[in-house]
């Protein structure tokens, strides 16, 4: 950085003789001059000063009859009478500059997350209906009018923002929750018990209750009816809707085979570096033609900042790519059952909706050569379930 800052106020390198060296320093210090490097050799010294404080070094060693030598002055002064006469490349440069200023602006790459029914493709769509798309000049939308009109016209989305970071328009939407109530196909529905379980408490918002804190209820039980039995109307029917918690107990099977696979990484890791412009990648090195095998990939993106800006519409792109080799290996009873337990708590985030679980009882036998892994669990869950039918 410093390098940058000499380069930016310009500097001048001075060469004396060596038998003067000591008459230029009380010169220096006389004149209060700021020296930025000094370097001797065995006839000569060189010393770099800044391009403000020649004129007066200069002076004060002519007037002491001290000779010397301009050995090279660099700077952005001197760049700009070097190539004074080249007007096509001053302005050439001051138009890069004013584009690495301005580019950032523009929306160059958009990134939208949040979407599940809804394409890519089709959000593009609607954002470019309200005027943000690649080359739009982010300063200029109006970002609530645009919520407001993708909101009013979109009945699939309930909330949406976008969030310009440099030259990137970063898209955050929700799509609409279409409750059950919209999607009935039946007159009326019962709530059901999901599963075996002891109630703790009903939320009833439609139906009658039928069941009570502490009940016991097996699966497929009416937790809810859909059925009104009145003397002055008779019957009448709705469709249900309850949240039902209940203390359930569920039973998992894993098996892991005691005879497995193991990654077995080389010690050659292949290497590919590019650069993304504007969204378009492009590669200029790596170290490998063709890819065989069995190998996995760790990739990067390294946005580029410049001179205080947020980013510009420009990356690194880096991967790095591990060949591996499948090796057969003998698990260990220990070895197996936390493969198993690693798989079963996977299970878990992806599969189950608990609210709280309580405990975990974990049970495992060995049968063939194969661990097999049966935790119970004990949580407190919504087991309501809607049982539509017909009114005859």
């Amino acid at each position: 950085m410093k390098h940058l800052l000499y380069w930016f106020l310009g500097y001048t390198v001075l060469g004396v003789k060596y038998e003067c060296i000591r008459a230029v320093l009380n010169l220096i210090n006389r004149y209060h001059v700021k020296v930025i490097d000094m370097r001797f050799s065995d006839e000569s010294a060189r010393i770099k000063i800044y391009a403000r404080e020649e004129k007066k070094v200069t002076s004060a060693l002519l007037s002491e009859g001290v000779s010397y030598t301009v050995h090279c002055k660099k700077g952005m002064t001197e760049h700009v009478k070097k190539y004074r006469h080249r007007s096509g490349m001053i302005i050439g440069a001051i138009a890069m500059f004013i584009a690495l200023y301005v580019s950032p602006m523009f929306v160059w790459e958009i990134n939208i997350t949040g979407i599940d029914r809804l394409s890519e493709e089709a959000v593009i769509d609607i954002l470019s209906g309200e005027g943000i798309n690649l080359g739009s000049f982010a300063p200029l939308v109006d970002r609530k009018a645009v919520y407001m009109n993708i909101l009013s016209k979109n009945k699939d989305i309930s909330w949406i923002a976008v969030n310009f970071i440099g030259s990137s328009a970063n898209v955050e939407i929700v799509e609409r929750d279409y409750t059950t109530v919209s999607e009935v196909n039946s007159d009326a529905a019962n709530i059901v018990a999901s599963k075996d379980g002891f109630i703790l408490e009903t939320d009833v918002i439609c139906g009658r209750r039928m069941v009570d804190k502490g009940d016991v209820v097996k699966k497929g039980d009416v937790l809810v009816s859909g059925i009104y039995d009145t003397e002055k109307m008779g019957t009448r029917y709705v469709y249900s809707d309850a949240d039902v918690y209940a203390i359930i107990y569920d039973e998992f099977v894993i098996k892991v085979p005691l005879e497995n696979t193991k990654k077995v990484y080389s010690d050659e890791t292949l290497k590919a570096c590019g650069i993304k412009i504007f969204g378009k990648s492009i590669n200029f090195y790596k170290n490998y033609s063709i890819l065989e095998g069995n190998y996995d990939t760790i990739s990067r993106e390294e946005k580029i900042e410049f001179l205080g800006l947020e980013t510009l519409p420009i990356s690194i792109l880096s991967t790095d790519t591990l060949p591996y080799t499948n090796k057969h290996v003998f698990l260990t009873e220990d070895e197996a059952l936390e493969r198993a337990r690693l798989e079963f708590y996977r299970s878990l985030d992806l599969e189950t909706d608990y609210m709280e679980m309580l405990s975990i009882e974990e049970i495992y036998t060995i049968e063939n050569s194969v661990l097999i892994y049966k935790p119970v669990v004990e949580a407190i869950q919504n087991i309501a379930a809607t049982a539509e039918f017909e009114i005859n």
